[in-house]
C-alpha cells in the first residue's frame, strides 16, 4: 500500500512558519521592552544622584532643578514609551497563541488522516491475508 501523505502538508508546514515568525515577533517585543524598562531605571537612577548633590551657589541649584525637572520628563515619555511596547509584547503574545492554535488544529487533523489510514491499512492487509489464505486451501 502507498505510504501515508498527509494532504494538507504544506498548509501545515507554512503555518508552522507563521508560528515561528509570531514567536519571534514576541522575542522582539519583550525585548523592547526590557529595554525600554533598563531605560527608564537608567533614568530614575540619574535622577536619584542629581537629587543627592548639595548644591552651594543659587545657580547651581537652578541648573540641578532643571536638569531634575527634564529627567522627570525623559522618564515619564520613557513611561508612556513602555506603555505602548506593553501593548505590542500583548499583541503578539496573541498572535503567537491564535499561530500555535492553528498548527494543533493541523496536526490534530494530520493524526486523524493517520489513523484513517492506519486503519484502512489493516483492513486491507487482512483482506490480502483472506485472499492468500482462500487461494492455499484445497478445494
Amino acid at each position: 500500500m502507498r505510504k501515508f501523505e498527509f494532504r494538507l502538508q504544506r498548509v501545515l508546514d507554512y503555518r508552522h512558519l507563521q508560528e515561528g515568525w509570531a514567536k519571534d515577533a514576541l522575542r522582539e517585543a519583550q525585548a523592547a521592552l526590557v529595554d525600554a524598562e533598563k531605560e527608564l531605571e537608567a533614568i530614575l537612577a540619574e535622577r536619584a544622584q542629581a537629587l543627592k548633590r548639595k548644591q552651594k551657589t543659587l545657580e547651581a541649584m537652578v541648573e540641578q532643578e532643571t536638569f531634575v525637572l527634564k529627567l522627570e520628563d525623559d522618564a515619564e515619555s520613557q513611561r508612556s514609551v513602555i506603555a505602548i511596547l506593553a501593548d505590542e509584547v500583548e499583541r503578539a503574545t496573541n498572535e503567537w497563541i491564535e499561530a500555535k492554535r492553528a498548527v494543533e488544529t493541523m496536526e490534530k487533523l494530520k493524526q486523524r488522516e493517520f489513523e484513517i489510514w492506519e486503519t484502512e491499512l489493516s483492513r486491507e492487509e487482512q483482506k490480502a491475508l483472506d485472499d492468500w489464505t482462500n487461494t492455499r486451501r484445497p478445494a
